[in-house]
């Protein structure tokens, strides 16, 4: 790109702020309404009670005591076991298909829905601070040249120190709109789900 005058480096920041100040306003609007539907959507995920992680035990560990245990636990996923397949490679099969099962549905879970908001909404957010930043390179570079290099013809006296950094804080805005989509309690519960998602990979047999 060719060099920019200090009248065309000023337009830029300007419009460049300007940009990003709409664009964090619009997103505002987003995440009030992300908001609303994360909320719906914990309150699915609050109905499905997840299984403690703790209590769940390795398939080639498991024995026809631990295996009622875990169908006392979830019976939709552990069946009753048949007299007649009782055999422990037989038992130990079946909580590895209940596994595979729970694996899914976690992965269906509303709180992995949450996350997934989470992750598109931050996704979005980025590309729009990258290519901010990107776009209002030339013209910050020119004035950090003017201030680290002390080029000639200081810009300084007619670029306000504001218009340089609400650059830089309107992007801030964008990334704030990211972090403040889903609550604590929130995040609380995704991380539940994650780790009980990582509890139950460890429990399958290695492929």
């Amino acid at each position: 790109m060719a060099d920019l005058t200090q009248t065309q480096a000023c337009e830029l920041l300007i419009n460049l702020k300007d940009q990003a100040e709409s664009a964090a306003s619009a997103l505002t609007g987003k995440l009030y309404a992300l908001q609303r539907l994360s909320s719906v959507i914990e309150l699915a995920g609050d109905a499905l009670k997840l299984p403690d992680p703790a209590a769940l035990v390795p398939y080639n560990t498991v024995d026809v005591s631990a295996y009622k245990m875990l169908a006392g636990m979830c019976p939709d996923l552990f069946p009753p076991l048949d007299p007649l397949n009782s055999q422990l490679f037989n038992l130990r099969a079946q909580l590895s298909q209940a596994y595979n099962a729970l694996a899914k549905q976690l992965d269906d879970h509303p709180y992995s829905k949450l996350a997934d908001l989470s992750h598109e909404l931050g996704s979005e957010i980025g590309q729009l601070v990258n290519q901010i930043n990107d776009a209002a390179q030339p013209a910050l570079s020119k004035f950090e040249c003017v201030t680290a290099l002390g080029c000639e013809g200081s810009l300084l006296p007619q670029v306000p120190n504001a218009l340089v950094t609400g650059v830089y804080d309107s992007v801030k805005r964008l990334g704030a709109a990211g972090a403040s989509l889903l609550s604590t309690e929130q995040q609380d519960k995704v991380a539940a789900l994650n780790t009980l998602k990582a509890r139950v990979a460890q429990l399958q047999p290695s492929s």
